[in-house]
């Protein structure tokens, strides 16, 4: 929680949290309530979300139901390799699309690839870097040109 509060500090926005182990769907209620009334939009964390844990899962499931939001996001890895597979089996139905961070890192762009033969759902950003400005809109084109080089 520390590490969103600094970020947020960081971009003069506001964080809403509650106290540990609060119930995470009336947290992300409580955010997405405060941006209505702001005129703002909300972004809800759900990180440390392993796919493998069902209570978890569960939770994820209950936050999207009760908050029904506009659109969601599944963050992978572009260095997980197989796991992301994996990952988006356990997500699917989570999720309306994908954002592959450590894109800088990867320059064979196999999760990429994986992502779009597992799914149908678009990669919406890519990240390649540490800073705010390095989450880039994902341009297909430009992967496709890249990759034929």
């Amino acid at each position: 929680m520390e590490q969103l509060e600094e970020h947020g500090e960081a971009l003069d926005k506001k964080v809403v949290r509650h106290e540990y182990e609060s119930d995470p769907a009336a947290v992300a209620y409580d955010a997405i309530e405060h941006a209505e009334n702001e005129g703002k939009v909300a972004l809800i964390d759900t990180a440390g979300r392993s796919h493998s844990d069902r209570n978890l899962m569960t939770e994820l499931e209950k936050m999207i139901e009760v908050n029904n939001p506009d659109i969601t996001f599944l963050v992978v890895d572009a260095l997980s390799g197989n796991d992301v597979t994996e990952q988006i089996e356990a997500y699917k139905g989570f999720f309306d699309a994908v954002i592959v961070s450590k894109m800088d890192i990867d320059d064979k762009g196999g999760t990429i690839i994986s992502v779009s033969y597992k799914t149908d759902k678009p990669v919406a950003f890519k990240g390649t870097g540490q800073n705010y400005e390095d989450l880039e809109e994902f341009d297909k084109e430009e992967f496709i040109e890249n990759l034929l080089e």
